[in-house]
């Protein structure tokens, strides 16, 4: 690269320019033909195209095999040309030739594509510093636009084939018509509504003066009577009720507090009900709110919160990932070399009165991710590799980038059995649950020890409820009255002595990308094992210490909170396919249990599963014998 004029020079085809993905949104839509198809889109190139270019990239929209707009000089006379792709095809539109072209001089080009919204395809109008020239071309093809698209000038997807030498960049640009939204209301009074004009219910507070509250009653078709409370304006919350988080960072040996305090009362979205028609009557709505001011930052990693507020229920969830300093677009891109280990920290949620309500810790009460504990587990194997826990050595799981933490003001109300059984399938006991020897489960997690898999490994049924050690399960074994034996031997129970049931932050249950497909052997069908025998008896206990399957389950889904497959997408967590414009995007999955992955895309259309991964992946140690494609060796880059 260079400059001239106080220009960019694109010296040759080894460089190009890019933006980060542009974030363009237009309506999606269930047709292929149509979807995320603009109103009108315009691109323009500012700059100095050298003589005698016969092609060549200026400005191009790529999202490879989805959508395209590119726009190059015509080696067929003075003209340019227009590349439209959608689904994986293109169509060349070229403008009639003009002598306003004039190459090795400073000329503004611009391509319009206007849509034809009744029928195929669209017109392709071209400019030459601000003129037309020629007449409108039509066009068979309507341009695809999606979020993912990065501007680039000189390559195509980071091609630089089709890049032009000696290429001068005063500007580019793309304008676009914004897509309109049409919006009506209807006036309602006291009286009949139906059930779609009541979901569809919006409150015009634009000349409400004071905040309220006020009510709204409403009954629905069997009688049930209900109030909904509106409130206008800043969310109030009483004494005792959680109001912000606060993170202390403890990467100094003492908990220092954060000055960006996380107040969780800005409403992302209300009235929140489930579309299931029984679950809409049965579940209260609920509220999602997130910060309202910015999120903390150290080195490069964001320490966001989400909560959901309903009634006097408070759920905050703390979520970690990089932000676009370290990954530009994501949650896609490579995360290789990328420091995923948050640093030491506690959490403190407070009230509105300044009351600390709850601090989120280890349980022994240690930082999360506290240095002085090893992400990997250091000490005493057995012949077979397995950890010999001890009670003063235990291992705890630190977090990494897109993994989370769960905190709720109490648990939730649980339905009653017969709602259950009316709501979810429920697995046939006639049918015996298997799993009840020692073989029957096996699985590992390389941070606890070093071989592949074991038996016995993340078996709910012998996992101890909290952090114990190797002797003290073996102790409760032995006092078990539980029917099946074998699953108390040594052998079987021993692989369980460094994991738990009991939700603690960053605890996965044995879960780990690295046993296979689908987690521990108790986790791979519709509902998790201990989930199934819940919803078939809420009254069940696990045979191995009594304890209430009610309480095994709620805490094993919470765990799932611990898996790193929470990137943020714009500041928030959600689906990848989810959002205007995403249902069909083109996106590649990369660096899995199998192998590298799909290839033929850009990174910033992969995610990438090395991304977040709670390993560390220390070389020699006890030996380590199992090996992740692309997963590297640094322990602080696991």
């Amino acid at each position: 690269f260079g400059f001239r004029n106080n220009n960019v020079v694109i010296a040759n085809t080894n460089g190009y320019l890019t933006t980060d993905p542009m974030g363009i949104e237009f309506i999606a839509t269930a047709d292929d033909r149509t979807t995320q198809t603009p109103n009108r889109i315009r691109l323009s190139f500012k700059g100095v195209v050298p003589e005698g270019t016969m092609g060549g990239v200026l400005a191009t929209l790529m999202d490879y095999q989805v959508g395209e707009m590119r726009l190059e000089p015509y080696w067929d006379g003075p003209t340019l040309k227009v590349i439209l792709g959608r689904n994986g095809s293109t169509e060349d539109v070229v403008s009639d030739p003009s002598e306003l072209r004039v190459l090795g001089t400073n000329q503004l080009y611009e391509a319009e594509w206007t849509n034809n919204p009744t029928g195929d395809g669209g017109t392709m109008t071209f400019f030459i510093n601000g003129q037309q020239i020629g007449t409108p071309k039509p066009t068979n093809t309507k341009p695809r636009i999606t979020p993912l698209m990065p501007m680039e000038i000189g390559a195509s997807s980071g091609n630089t084939s089709v890049g032009i030498p000696n290429l001068e960049v005063e500007y580019v640009s793309v304008s676009y018509d914004k897509p309109g939204i049409a919006v009506s209301y209807q006036n309602v009074s006291s009286g009949p509504i139906s059930r779609a004009d009541l979901q569809a219910l919006a409150v015009d507070a634009r000349n409400v003066t004071a905040p309220g509250p006020y009510v709204l009653r409403y009954s629905i078709g069997n009688g049930t009577p209900f109030e909904l409370s509106i409130n206008v304006g800043e969310m109030s919350l009483p004494a005792g009720r959680a109001y912000k988080a606060v993170l202390e960072d403890w990467s100094t040996g003492v908990g220092v507090p954060h000055p960006r305090e996380l107040v969780m009362t800005r409403v992302a979205a209300q009235n929140c009900r489930f579309e299931d028609s029984d679950l809409y009557d049965a579940q209260a709505s609920w509220t999602e709110v997130l910060p309202q001011g910015p999120v903390p930052n150290i080195n490069g990693i964001n320490y966001y919160c989400e909560g959901i507020r309903m009634g006097n229920y408070v759920q905050f969830q703390f979520i970690y990932d990089w932000d676009t300093t370290q990954m530009p677009a994501n949650p896609f891109g490579d995360p290789t070399n990328k420091e995923s280990y948050m640093v030491a920290h506690k959490w403190m949620i407070y009230d509105n009165q300044g009351t600390l309500l709850a601090r989120i810790e280890q349980p022994n009460g240690e930082p999360l991710n506290n240095p002085a504990r090893p992400a990997c587990w250091e000490g005493t194997v057995d012949g077979r590799g397995v950890a010999i826990i001890t009670a003063n050595n235990r291992w705890q799981p630190h977090g990494t980038t897109r993994s989370s933490v769960i905190w709720r003001s109490h648990d939730p109300v649980a339905y009653d059995q017969a709602r259950i059984w009316n709501t979810v399938p429920t697995y046939d006991i006639r049918v015996p649950f298997g799993s009840n020897t020692g073989y029957s489960v096996n699985g590992g997690d390389a941070r606890i020890f070093g071989d592949g898999q074991i038996n016995g490994f993340a078996n709910y049924r012998v996992m101890p409820w909290e952090p114990s050690d190797t002797n003290a399960l073996i102790a409760q074994a032995a006092a078990s009255t539980m029917l099946h034996r074998s699953l108390l031997t040594e052998t079987a129970i021993t692989p369980n002595a460094g994991i738990w049931l009991k939700y603690t932050p960053f605890n996965q249950m044995g879960r780990s990308p690295v046993t296979g497909p689908g987690g521990t052997r108790d986790d791979r069908q519709i509902m998790p094992e201990m989930v199934a025998v819940y919803a078939r008896d809420v009254n069940s206990t696990r045979p191995f210490d009594g304890r209430s399957m009610k309480q095994i389950a709620l805490d094993y889904l919470t765990g799932y909170a611990s898996d790193p497959v929470y990137g943020m997408e714009n500041g928030r967590a959600r689906p990848l396919y989810k959002g205007t414009g995403n249902a069909r995007r083109n996106i590649r999955l990369r660096k899995h249990y199998y192998g590298y992955g799909e290839a033929s895309v850009p990174e910033t259309q992969a995610w990438y599963v090395q991304g977040g991964r709670t390993y560390e992946w220390m070389a020699g140690s006890n030996p380590l014998r199992v090996r992740v494609p692309g997963a590297g060796t640094d322990p602080k880059k696991p």
